[in-house]
Order: C-alpha cells, then structure tokens, then sequence
C-alpha cells in the first residue's frame, strides 16, 4: 500500500489564489503602469503608490503593497520639499511629468510580464475613472494637510504670511 493519506492533495490551486511567485486572479482588476503614471502626475506619487499597492494585493502580495505604500509617501515627501527649493521660474509641469515618468518605469519593470499574463488569462484593467477619482482625492487630502501644516506655522509664529 503506497497512498499515504496524510499527503496533501495534489490539486493545482495556483489559479484559484494569488501566490508569491507572482500569479493573479484572473476576477481582480489590475492596474497598468501607464494608468500608475497618470495616478501620479494627479494626485502625486502616494496615488500611484496606492494603485501599486493594489496591484500587490491582487498578487497575494500584502508586504509588498504595505511597502509600495510607505514608499510612497516617502516619495510624495520628497517630491513636495524639492518642490519647495526649485528655482522660482521652474516650469510647474517640470516636476510632475518626471516622476511620472519615473513611476512609469518602475511600474513596468515590476509589473510588465505580470499584467500581460493577467492580460492574456482574461483579466481586465481598473477604471480609467477610478484613477482619477481616488488621484483628485489625494490631491484634496495633500491641500489638507498642507492648509493644517502651514496654519499651524503661522500660528506658532515660525511663519509670517
């Protein structure tokens, strides 16, 4: 008698549930890097964070979607304080466009080969819509955040309006 039956079964589940090697669920919606990009020239890169995030997610990735998160609003942090010490005449799209430029890339290069097998099993793309909904939402929370930051300077005396 060679069937052992405290063996696992030997059913292939790698469709039904997202693992770490980078498979996805064909029913979750994913997001493409140009859509990330666009994300990020709106509503800063904390927004294309978010949908990177949900793309990790989708992926049965967690860790990796709290990561994309942190990141960033590291990034978002960054972005806001070389905003601050750019010269006068810099062009206000200068900045925007580079990063997404660069969220472009990196969107691409860690989900390429991923959205296009998601791609090509059936899946589908997030809304157009929903990008730019959720983008404007960051837009409005970063203004808030600016407005308390900058009302509390004014306040305590360390800025002058």
């Amino acid at each position: 008698m060679n069937h052992n039956p405290y063996a696992p079964p030997k059913a292939n589940v790698d469709d039904l549930v997202g693992s770490e090697s980078g498979a996805s669920t064909v029913s979750a919606r994913m997001y493409s890097s140009t859509q990330m990009a666009v994300a990020s020239f709106i509503g800063t890169p904390i927004a294309a964070a978010w949908f990177a995030a949900a793309n990790f997610k989708a992926l049965g990735q967690p860790r990796k979607a709290t990561q994309t998160l942190l990141w960033g609003l590291v990034a978002t942090a960054f972005v806001i304080g070389l905003a601050l010490v750019l010269p006068d005449n810099t062009p206000n799209t200068v900045l925007p466009i580079g990063y997404s430029i660069a969220v472009r890339l990196i969107a691409e290069r860690v989900f390429g080969t991923t959205l296009k097998d998601h791609a090509s099993a059936g899946g589908k793309l997030g809304s157009w819509w929903r990008i730019v909904g959720v983008s404007l939402l960051f837009v409005l929370a970063l203004c808030a955040v600016m407005a308390c930051v900058i009302t509390l300077l004014v306040l305590s005396g360390a800025m002058k309006l």
